[in-house]
């Protein structure tokens, strides 16, 4: 146990407190989103006997999934599922939403490269633009996300538009609900950090 923690340890103990919750604090608000991101991993849908399994998705029939590793730490993959639940808004949990809150994740990173270190606010004034760049352009996968779970079809706010175009409809609603997961993500990761 760390130095300082096994300071708190004794002071908290000697006061007849028996457990204590620890958290973990990133750096920065990148290196939160970098532990993120490196922490979701791919890992192949398998049957009973072994072999790939493909399960329809708002992408067409994928044989993967995205979880959270569970090699790290305890605390920190709590923290992480928490906020992943967060950023699914209300749903059960599905691919969809592992899978976005990870292309969130590898959008914000390559956003900038590798030599800069943006603050919370220089993400939050990109979040439109890496919502934009992470919705689906291809119309049945729109169609299929919206089939997935019919809640999806309630815009938060008005349209974007006028648009008589069912596929731009969807578009727009896709993007308003990751800049919403984008939000929820970047609040909890800061608080992280």
């Amino acid at each position: 146990m760390a130095p300082f923690l096994l300071a708190l340890w004794s002071d908290v103990h000697s006061l007849g407190i028996t457990s204590m919750t620890t958290y973990c604090v990133m750096a920065s608000i990148y290196d939160a989103i970098k532990t993120l991101n490196t922490s979701l991993i791919r890992e192949e849908r398998r049957d009973s006997t072994g072999s790939l399994k493909e399960e329809r998705s708002t992408e067409g029939l994928r044989s993967y999934f995205y979880k959270l590793d569970e090699g790290i730490d305890k605390n920190l993959r709590d923290q992480f599922q928490q906020l992943i639940m967060e950023c699914h808004m209300g749903e059960m949990p599905n691919d969809w939403r592992y899978e976005t809150v990870k292309n969130l994740c590898v959008n914000f990173l390559e956003y900038w490269g590798k030599e800069e270190e943006p603050e919370l606010e220089d993400y939050q004034d990109i979040v439109s633009e890496v919502a934009e760049s992470t919705a689906s352009i291809y119309n049945s996968e729109l169609f299929f996300w919206l089939f997935d779970n019919p809640s999806r079809a309630v815009f938060e706010e008005d349209p974007y538009n006028e648009s008589h175009d069912l596929a731009e409809i969807t578009r727009n609603r896709q993007v308003e609900e990751i800049s919403s997961m984008a939000n929820v993500l970047l609040d909890g990761l800061s608080e992280m950090s």
